[in-house]
Parts: structure tokens; C-alpha cells; sequence
């Protein structure tokens, strides 16, 4: 855990460079942040009309609104915030491969501009990062477990409250694997993502252990984060506003945990995905891919042996499991 925070400690500076692409972030998903509490206001508003009529409409309104709020999340998640996040991540691998940006250009522009031209169309980007999720996913599986990472012999609870932790770290590997694409300008980039998994295999331990740790600080500064902002706008709506007064009391919820929400997206998972790519990069530094892990990656998995046939030009962009 000490190595996660000094690694942290270093993003952070890193962090500071990027400040200008962390404000456009920042202005993004306020934007989708503000879209969203217009939303659950006007819902809000739906309910209270649609339960002064009959008692269950205003559930029915509410299951459908929770409904179209995660399919307009997924699809915006999808798209839009993707994209945003391709971008950083290739402003942040220039950063640390190279020290700076080229000159006179700005960090939304080299973003916009690398992405653009490392992945045409933004079905390319998801098919490449589809097949890397998959790769990871069937390559973890095999693992003997996290008692090969951190033995907590005779602890079962604890060793699967620690694998759970790592399955959901095991969902940032996909990003540092993307940046070997803006690294790698020269190759293709089905080759640079076969390359990506295969260097991520080699170097599993360190970089699952560091991507875990990191995952209980995120949860830590985003429970911290929405205690605070609780506190500081929740409690005083529920104290000052009378019983009569429910949609604003509610709001008074909401509306800490979306800012929440925004915060950990635009500023708190960056900081995690710096620390994760730091390490991946400094563990990958002059490495050569090792054939045996090609082998071993090429039998656990259909998505791995996919990703072969596309880089070298034929076979379908996503199969198998």
C-alpha cells in the first residue's frame, strides 16, 4: 500500500502538468453531471404528480426513470466520456514517454488529434479495448488466486473480499494497454494491443498488486468525498427544509452524490489510471515479449487468438471469450 501512495504521490505531480485537459474533463462531465440532475429533477416533479394520482405511479415512474437513466449513462459512458478518456490517457502517455507535448500545441488538441488518428472511428477504439477486457479477464481466471499476491492463510472471508477488489482492478488494465497505442505509433494497432496483453502477462503480479491497492484508495477518496459533500449540502436541505417540502429534500441527496460521481470521473480516477500506467510503463521498459506467454495466452483464450488473426489482417473484431 506504502508503494501505492508514493506512486499516487508521483501522478499527482504528473496531474499538475496535465491541468489544462483535467479542467476540459472537468467541464465535460460537469456537463453530464448537470444533465443529470435536470433530469432526476424533472422525474422528481413526474413522481410527485404521478403519486398524488395513485400511489403506484409514482413507483412505476420512478422504476422507468431508473431504467432510462442507466441506458442515457451507458450511452454517453460509451461515446462521449470514452472518447474524453482516450484522450487523456494519450495526453498522459506524452507526458511520461517523452516529458512534454510538442510545442505550441495545446493538450485538448494533441487529445483530440491522437485519437483521432490512432483510432478512425470510435467502434475501433471499443473493438480494440473489447478484446483487451476479455484477454485480461480469461488471463486472470487462471491465476491460483490472490493467495499468490497476498497470502491470508486460514482468512477465507478476507481473501474473497480481496479478489473481489481485484476483479474490478483488473477493469484499469485495459487502459494502460491502451496507451502503448499512442506510444507505438509505428505499429498496428491490433499488433500494439496483442503486444499490450502480452507485456501486461509477463508482468502480472506488479501490476495487478499496484491496480488493487489502487482501487481501495479510489473507494476510500470517493466515500470521503461523498461523506463530506453530505454533509455540507445534504444535511443542511434535510434541516432547513420542512416535510412539505420533499423534492427539495430529495434533491438535497442527489445532488452530493452526482457531484460525487463527477468528482471520482473526472479527477479521482485519472489520478488511479496515472499511478497504473507509471507502473506499467516502468515494468515494460525494455522488455521483449516473451513466446511462452504468447502460447499460454494463445489457450485460455478465443479473444487472445483473435486479436492474433487482426493483426495480421483477417479474422473478426470481436469473438469468443
Amino acid at each position: 500500500m506504502k508503494e501505492a501512495f508514493d506512486r499516487l504521490e508521483k501522478s499527482a505531480t504528473v496531474m499538475i502538468e496535465l491541468f489544462p485537459f483535467l479542467l476540459y474533463r472537468l467541464a465535460v462531465y460537469g456537463a453530464v453531471g448537470l444533465a443529470i440532475l435536470t433530469y432526476w429533477a424533472l422525474v422528481l416533479g413526474l413522481i410527485w404528480i404521478g403519486s398524488a394520482i395513485a400511489g403506484v405511479l409514482g413507483v412505476v415512474i420512478l422504476l422507468v426513470a431508473l431504467g432510462v437513466n442507466w441506458g442515457l449513462l451507458a450511452l454517453v459512458r460509451n461515446y462521449l466520456l470514452y472518447v474524453v478518456n482516450a484522450g487523456y490517457i494519450a495526453v498522459l502517455t506524452q507526458v511520461v514517454a517523452f516529458g512534454s507535448l510538442p510545442a505550441g500545441v495545446s493538450q485538448t488538441k494533441f487529445a483530440k488529434d491522437a485519437v483521432a488518428g490512432r483510432f478512425k472511428e470510435v467502434s475501433v477504439l471499443a473493438a480494440v479495448d473489447e478484446l483487451v477486457k476479455g484477454v485480461v479477464r480469461a488471463f486472470n481466471a487462471t491465476l491460483e488466486g490472490i493467495a499468490s499476491i497476498l497470502p491470508v492463510p486460514g482468512l477465507d472471508q478476507v481473501v474473497a473480499i480481496v479478489n473481489a477488489v481485484v476483479r474490478v482492478a483488473a477493469t484499469n488494465i485495459d487502459e494502460v494497454v491502451l496507451s502503448l497505442a499512442f506510444l507505438r505509433k509505428e505499429q498496428n494497432i491490433w499488433e500494439v494491443a496483442r503486444d499490450g496483453v502480452l507485456l501486461y502477462a509477463q508482468n502480472w503480479k506488479t501490476v495487478l498488486t499496484m491496480a488493487a491497492a489502487l482501487v481501495v484508495v479510489e473507494w476510500a477518496l470517493v466515500v470521503v468525498c461523498a461523506l463530506v459533500l453530505l454533509t455540507l449540502l445534504g444535511l443542511p436541505t434535510w434541516a432547513l427544509f420542512p416535510p412539505s417540502w420533499p423534492l427539495v429534500k430529495t434533491m438535497g441527496l442527489i445532488v452530493p452524490l452526482v457531484l460525487t460521481y463527477v468528482i471520482r470521473l473526472a479527477l479521482i480516477h485519472p489520478l488511479v489510471v496515472t499511478a497504473l500506467l507509471l507502473t506499467f510503463h516502468q515494468c515494460i521498459k525494455g522488455q521483449k515479449i516473451d513466446p511462452s506467454w504468447d502460447a499460454k495466452l494463445t489457450e485460455v483464450s478465443d479473444r487472445f487468438r483473435t486479436l492474433k488473426e487482426r493483426a495480421l489482417g483477417g479474422g473478426p473484431a470481436v469473438s469468443g471469450a
